[in-house]
């Protein structure tokens, strides 16, 4: 519950500080325009957080101590941010009613509960969550997910920018000559030689991998490396591309020590993915990137209109430090 949605992450890499300040009500812990973050609403996710550490079998800092004060800075925070998310989200039209939120928690209580309400309510009090506090997840869920859409509504990539990607970005969709092949690597050329002699004999590979080969690397696979060309040392590559596909290659001197190879699939030649090959996907990496560029635009804009002068803090409350600062750096 401390870890904050993803729209508001991007929230923290903003700030703001200055004077003229909105005045926190007594009792409170932060004013932030119009919200007022409630001891209460802290107390509950300080709770959930408690409960979480519970659940990883990890102790919960101790009252007093500085781990405690980072996780109630981050839970501070991560109030602060959601209410500024909250508010701005009405500028682009977004308002979450409680049928939405009704809908969406009783969808929950199916598709993990199977409609069971008292196993819902002993995950919820498991999780140190009330239902209250579980519509507000929601409600900030689901109002992040209308954001987004929204704000990337209408981003796409065309051919022409996908094109210019793929010219600028070729080596990435090319692959290099590589086949499948397994080895044997022992100390002493007079060993690799009687463990040859034993293949050419019908001894079993895998077998003879397991008793002799001092390569830990490929070892526990019976010997299996997949050689991508240019990877492996040249006396090794040298042989291990020449073999005919099950071929058993004869001792190899290497740096390492002797190798016999046995090529277990045919040469894979390098080859290029064709644009129309790849299309698909850069139009689909170009469009992560554009919308959450338009994200992190939209976010910074919200940090701007609370900063320097709608965010205040009671007494005792304000972040120690600008690393768990919503309001750290804007106007910088």
């Amino acid at each position: 519950m401390l870890a904050s949605a993803a729209l508001l992450a991007t929230v923290a890499l903003a700030g703001c500080g200055g004077s003229g300040r909105p005045k926190v009500p007594d009792g409170a812990v932060a004013q932030v325009g119009s919200t007022t973050i409630t001891a209460s609403s802290l107390a509950a996710m300080l709770a959930s957080a408690r409960a979480s550490y519970a659940e990883q079998q990890t102790t919960f800092p101790t009252k007093g101590t500085k781990a405690y004060a980072n996780v109630r800075s981050q839970a501070v925070e991560y109030l602060v941010q959601t209410a500024m998310f909250e508010q701005r989200a009405a500028s682009v039209g977004v308002d979450v009613g409680p049928k939405q939120v009704d809908a969406a928690i009783a969808k929950i209580e199916q598709q993990s509960f199977n409609g069971n309400e008292k196993l819902f309510d002993a995950a919820l009090k498991a999780q140190g969550l009330t239902l209250a506090e579980l519509r507000i997840q929601e409600r900030l869920t689901l109002t992040e997910q209308a954001v987004r859409k929204r704000v990337t509504k209408g981003i796409t990539v065309s051919d022409t920018a996908a094109r210019a990607y793929y010219a600028k970005h070729a080596s990435t969709y090319k692959t290099k000559t590589s086949r499948v092949v397994r080895h044997i690597l022992v100390a002493k050329r007079s060993l690799a030689r009687s463990i040859y002699a034993k293949l050419r004999n019908g001894a079993s590979f895998a077998k003879l991998v397991q008793r002799y080969s001092t390569d830990t690397g490929s070892k526990s696979k019976g010997g299996r490396i997949t050689d991508t060309k240019g990877t492996l040392v040249p006396a090794f590559e040298k042989v291990a591309f020449s073999l005919k596909t099950n071929e058993i290659s004869k001792p190899v001197h290497s740096q390492y020590g002797w190798h016999i190879i046995q090529a277990l699939t045919p040469v894979h030649h390098a080859a290029a993915e064709t644009y129309a090959q790849a299309e698909a996907s850069i139009k689909a990496t170009l469009l992560q990137q554009r919308e959450a560029a338009a994200l992190k635009t939209w976010t910074t804009e919200v940090v701007k209109a609370f900063c320097p002068h709608r965010v205040a803090y009671a007494k005792g409350y304000a972040p120690a430090s600008t690393a768990t600062n919503p309001c750290a750096s804007a106007g910088r």
